[in-house]
């Protein structure tokens, strides 16, 4: 049961395997993206509840070599500047996306996500009559200088409209989604809220649903899916999610990007029939589960050391893709750490690996070491000193530790200060 090599069959993959190609797809090696724009233009989208954290973890990916990463000043440059964006879309909570995509993600996901809210709606009266107008009321308002949450909360009540509680963030959500608003520049400490045409480029003519949506990159070959403007974007963003997240199966996509299996199934299909992507079956851990792969993958570069030399610590924020891109097959990131004789693989690593994966209270994230989970970490800072602190679920080694050490500090000078380990 922990995935070690499987011999005579050369087309299954095993944890070990899936790991590394995880570990590249996502970035965390290899010589990394350019700069957080580009490490988000390369995920698609970026789960951003926790904003300063993700920022982080977009930043470690873009440190060639583990060398340094962007500061957390020029990822927060890059934010005002509308490079980057920060919206609901695929899911109910926020995403990091390129304004080059967000259009067309939006066209694709924001009525499912719509439908997903539609109970919150209903208890708190906000019909799609209010809603409209409430969105049109912020979009107004922000015209003139992006709005903080509590300004739109003032704009909302002085037009008679909820503006305060869940109300309030439904009816922010609800613009978010229509269109009316998206993320302005941070002042100080609070996020704003800006008209989503002066932040967001316009669609190209008359797209239908979403051909705005930028899928196609220079690095990737052209995938033409006959059929519906829906089918072929939906054939896209399993693309893109299989290029950076892959090997994955058919439910890890269609839980991270809120579509039904049913859609899924068909773009993988689609993919499939055009050499784009190719199924394999898994193996140890994985057995049972067919897992999904683009074609061309992307293999690691030079870049932070392997397994077999030295062990490479990411310290991952709470919500890092590399951990919540994934359901049915996320538990591969716990492999070797005590799984007991008898127990389930494939579709019970799920259920298994919830406790251990999901942050809880103050230590909200993972402390992985070469892609295995195995402690969970969390911050104090002060004006001159970050210090991380670590909870592990096994005792770690001299290198481990090291390994560690080294991390911390890369984190260290992405926020300016000094690191230390506690």
């Amino acid at each position: 049961m922990t995935g070690g090599p499987v011999t005579g069959h050369p087309d299954r993959l095993d944890g070990p395997a899936v790991r590394v190609a995880r570990l590249a797809g996502h970035g965390l090696r290899g010589a990394g993206a350019a700069d957080v724009p580009a490490a988000v233009g390369h995920l698609l989208a970026v789960q951003a509840q926790e904003f300063r954290a993700s920022l982080w973890g977009l930043a470690s990916r873009c440190g060639p070599g583990g060398g340094p990463v962007p500061t957390a000043a020029e990822a927060l440059r890059a934010f005002d500047a509308g490079e980057v964006l920060r919206t609901h879309v695929l899911r109910p909570t926020w995403h990091l996306v390129l304004p080059d995509d967000v259009r067309g993600l939006l066209e694709l996901s924001a009525p499912r996500v719509h439908r997903a809210a539609s109970g919150m709606y209903r208890q708190e009266g906000l019909d799609e009559r209010t809603r409209g107008r409430a969105a049109e009321a912020l979009a107004t308002a922000a015209a003139g200088a992006p709005v903080t949450r509590a300004e739109a909360a003032q704009v909302l009540a002085s037009g008679g409209f909820p503006s305060s509680g869940n109300a309030l963030t439904y009816l922010l959500m609800s613009a978010e989604l229509d269109r009316a608003i998206v993320s302005g520049p941070v002042r100080g400490r609070r996020h704003t809220y800006a008209p989503f045409d002066e932040r967001v480029p316009p669609a190209p003519g008359s797209a239908g649903a979403g051909e705005s949506l930028g899928l196609t990159r220079a690095a990737d070959e052209r995938v033409d899916v006959p059929g519906r403007a829906r089918d072929r974007a939906l054939t896209k963003v399993a693309r893109r999610y299989l290029a950076a997240r892959g090997p994955a199966t058919a439910k890890d996509l269609a839980t991270w990007s809120g579509f039904t299996l049913t859609e899924v199934r068909r773009a993988l299909a689609a993919l499939a029939e055009h050499g784009a992507a190719a199924a394999r079956p898994g193996a140890g851990v994985l057995d049972g589960l067919e897992l999904w792969t683009a074609a061309p993958s992307r293999q690691a570069g030079p870049g932070r050391a392997s397994r077999r030399e030295v062990p490479v610590v990411d310290l991952l924020q709470g919500y890092d893709e590399y951990v919540v891109s994934y359901t049915q097959s996320r538990g591969v990131v716990l492999e070797g750490l005590g799984a007991a004789p008898g127990d389930r693989p494939g579709t019970a690593l799920a259920l298994e690996s919830r406790a251990a994966v999901d942050g809880v209270g103050p230590y909200l994230h993972a402390v992985t070491v070469d892609g295995i989970v195995v402690g969970r970490w969390k911050t104090t800072v002060s004006a001159r000193e970050l210090v991380v602190d670590a909870q592990w679920y096994r005792a770690p080694s001299g290198s481990v530790r090291a390994a560690l050490a080294a991390e911390v500090d890369r984190m260290a000078a992405h926020h300016g200060l000094a690191g230390a380990l506690r």
